[in-house]
């Protein structure tokens, strides 16, 4: 029979796969291992995600900055187009008040027909008077 001593030394030298819970504990070790692998590829993926969301991010909002400024400067050429379109039509307004009194002042005046006569009479008048 052997001893207590060589029982030990032979269960010392079997190997862990020789046992049902030797089997168990190599399963679990492997798995442990992966699961290690899979965390550490998720935690490099999620990292490299945060940092492609970060220059997206960063990108946009310099992108944003610019349109802002355009919009601010695009409003105020609004405005001043708005003021002179204010003012050009304030004088188109006057203008056509202008013309309207030229029409009629035009209007009492002679006529080219009427300045003729006028002309004719006033030769005749200067020929019967003899002004030179």
């Amino acid at each position: 029979m052997a001893t207590r001593a060589q029982k030990k030394k032979a269960k010392s030298t079997s190997a862990p796969s020789s046992t049902r819970l030797g089997r168990v504990e190599i399963m679990l070790e492997d798995l442990g291992g992966k699961m290690d692998l899979l965390a550490e590829t998720f935690g490099a993926r999620f990292d490299a995600t945060d940092r492609k969301i970060d220059a997206l991010r960063s990108e946009l909002i310099a992108r944003i900055e610019v349109l802002e400024a355009v919009v601010r400067e695009l409003a105020a050429a609004v405005r001043k187009n708005s003021e002179d379109i204010r003012k050009n039509s304030e004088d188109i307004a006057a203008l056509r008040a202008e013309m309207s009194a030229l029409k009629i002042e035009v209007s009492t005046l002679a006529t080219r027909a009427e300045l003729k006569v006028l002309d004719e009479r006033v030769t005749r008048l200067e020929a019967q008077l003899a002004v030179p």
